[in-house]
């Protein structure tokens, strides 16, 4: 493709590319489950021996890996937790005092980021649910 043509190339919708998404995982099902496979066998290994990453500068093939262990959650200490059922029912004085003597701080709660994330589901016509 020219790039006068790729300049004038329509881009695609989102419908576009959803249906390209399922059509690849439609017509590349072998594919889809190696990968998945090869990254359960990555991830086993990392967490016999840590973290480690494989870099490739030859054969054509020019890229990286990185696999990580998993890990489960941790204690890390301890902290004070205010009630909010309790704290709702104080009167307004008592609460103004708890803040007034630095007990108690007010901040923003705020809900967590989220990255992005895209599913698939594809049906098999035929296929047994």
């Amino acid at each position: 493709m020219t790039a006068v043509a790729a300049r004038k190339a329509k881009p695609k919708t989102v419908r576009d590319l959803c249906q390209e998404l399922l059509e690849l995982e439609r017509d590349n099902p072998e594919i889809f489950a190696r990968m998945d496979e090869i990254k359960t066998l990555l991830k086993a290994e990392a967490n016999t021996v840590g973290s480690f990453r494989e870099t490739f500068t030859d054969k054509g093939l020019v890229g990286w890996v990185s696999v990580s262990p998993s890990k489960d959650k941790e204690v890390i200490g301890e902290g004070p937790e205010i009630i909010v059922t309790a704290w709702s029912q104080l009167k307004q004085p008592k609460r103004d005092k708890l803040i007034s003597d630095g007990l108690v701080k007010l901040v923003p709660l705020i809900k967590g980021a989220s990255y992005g994330q895209v599913r698939t589901k594809l049906d098999t016509p035929g296929a047994t649910k």
